[in-house]
Parts: structure tokens; sequence; C-alpha cells
């Protein structure tokens, strides 16, 4: 076989190659989301048939497969529970609703549906009312450990482990770490204890990995602590928390200058008239005694 026609079968046979390469590749990255999705997909397309049995045992699947996002976690609870109501288990279907309100406070459910359904929600709702306390988090900065604290409250127990992405302002990549989810995490963060402030994004995860609470993205990272001069105040959005440590002295804050120089200030001119009024009187009483 001459050299040319040889160099050009094993090209056409390497291409070939290639190719098939490729649409494995393709088929597999395509292939792996709908396999991700694919018990909730199933609960939704059996909810939709009104197969309410089928619908729990897949939303039942969907929670096991884990790595949902708060939303999809919230709607598998909402099958969960109308589910259990349809099969006459209204302590499941609470238990259900419950879980879905503490993930979501303002989650509702279908108002067609019949009172069956919705008793077991209203009840969830009742349950949550009563309640001083929330699934909720707060992230402090520990300026004197170089940390974030992360406390937890978890009324019903449905947390199982918290991930915390950090990094100082102005870098670029995160440091990230896990612990078991309780009342209070600390993370250390490398060069926390000279940094003004510490951005963050979190995450709670139930046992089976799927998201419970959610703080910032990587994208709109949260922070918490000072940043050029201003103390971050109240929580959520991108200024979240506060300092364990008092935030430093006072002394070092420009507004504590600022209200001290004007405090003088009025101070000498109220001395100022005191002296003129004094002076007064007091040459007034001398012409009156004349």
């Amino acid at each position: 076989m001459p050299m040319k026609t040889l160099h050009a079968a094993i090209a056409r046979a390497l291409f070939a190659s290639l190719r098939v390469a490729a649409l494995c590749v393709a088929s597999i990255c395509v292939a792996s989301p709908a396999s991700a999705q694919s018990a909730l997909a199933d609960a939704e397309s059996a909810y939709q048939d009104i197969d309410f049995e089928r619908t729990r045992e897949r939303a039942n699947a969907a929670l096991r497969e884990g790595g949902k996002s708060k939303r999809q976690l919230v709607r598998i609870y909402e099958l969960l529970g109308i589910s259990a109501a349809a099969s006459g288990d209204a302590q499941a279907s609470r238990d259900a609703y419950v879980r879905m309100l503490a993930i979501d406070p303002e989650a509702q459910v279908d108002s067609d549906l019949s009172p069956r359904f919705r008793e077991p929600f209203m009840e969830a709702r009742g349950y949550w009312s009563s309640r001083s306390d929330q699934l909720d988090v707060e992230v402090r900065f520990d300026r004197a450990r170089g940390a974030l604290r992360v406390l937890l409250s978890d009324p019903v127990g449905m947390a199982n482990q918290t991930k915390l992405m950090s990094r100082l302002p102005g870098t670029i990549e995160f440091a990230e770490a896990t612990r078991p989810a309780n009342d209070s995490v600390r993370f250390d963060v490398s060069g926390a204890a000279d940094a003004g402030a510490i951005e963050y994004v979190l995450r709670v995860e139930d046992e089976y990995g799927n998201t419970i609470i959610e703080r910032g993205t990587e994208e709109e990272p949260n922070r918490v602590g000072q940043l050029s001069g201003a103390v971050s105040s109240g929580s959520g959005g991108n200024n979240g928390g506060g300092e364990e440590d008092g935030g430093g002295s006072v002394l070092k804050s420009p507004w504590f200058w600022v209200v001290t120089g004007v405090v003088l200030a009025g101070a000498g001119v109220g001395a100022y008239f005191l002296t003129q009024d004094a002076s007064t009187d007091l040459s007034i009483t001398t012409t009156i005694g004349q």
C-alpha cells in the first residue's frame, strides 16, 4: 500500500475513534443529570397520574439520593406530605410538612386540595407558630481566635453537617471545610485574626447531603466583620452576623473623635456664655452697691 494511502487510512481510523469517544463522553454528560433527577421526576409523574403510592415511594427515593437544593427538597417534602395523607398516614404527612416549613416557612400547598390533604399541613403550621425557635443559622466573626463561629438552631434535628467556604476580602480562592452539625461550630480561617472581615458561603445539609440552609453564593458571598471602618450590621444579605470580640477599641473609631470634638466645642461655647453672664451679673451687682 502506498505510504500516502496508508497515512490517509490511519487518519480516517483515528478520526473515527475520536468521534466515537466524543459521543460517549457527551452521552455520559447528558445522562448523568437526568439520572440524578430521575427519582424526583418519577415522583412528579406519579403525582400527575394520581398514583400516590408510587409518588411516596419515588419521593422517598429522591430524598435518599441526596444532593438536592432547598427548592427541590421543599417539593420532595410536599409530595411526601400529600401522598402520606392520601394513604391515611396523617402523622407522616404532618412530619413531612413540618420539615417542609422548617426549610421554607413561606411554603404553601395547593389550595384546591381537600381538607383530608390540607389538615396535616395546617397542623404543621400550627406547630411552628407555637414555637419561638426556627431552623436558622448565625455566623459570627471570632477575631480573637481567627475563626468563624456558626451557631445553629435546629428544633427538629434535620441538620447533619455544616459546609463552609471562606476567604479574606480581595482574594479569589475559597478555603473549604466541613464539620458535623452542632449548636456551635468553629471554623478556623487563615489570616482572620488580622483581617477586618471575612467572606463566606455556608451550607447546612441533612443526613443525605440535601441542602436545608444556605447563605451566600460563590458569586455573591456573605460578609461578616468590619470593612473599611464600617461595621457589618444585621443578618442575611452580604452583611450578616457580627464580631464576638466587640469589633475593636472605641478609640480607633473615627466617629468617636468626631463626637468628642463636637462635645468639646460645645463645652467651650457654653463656657464662654457662662463667663459673659457671670461678668454681667457682677457688674450689675457692683453698680447697685454704689
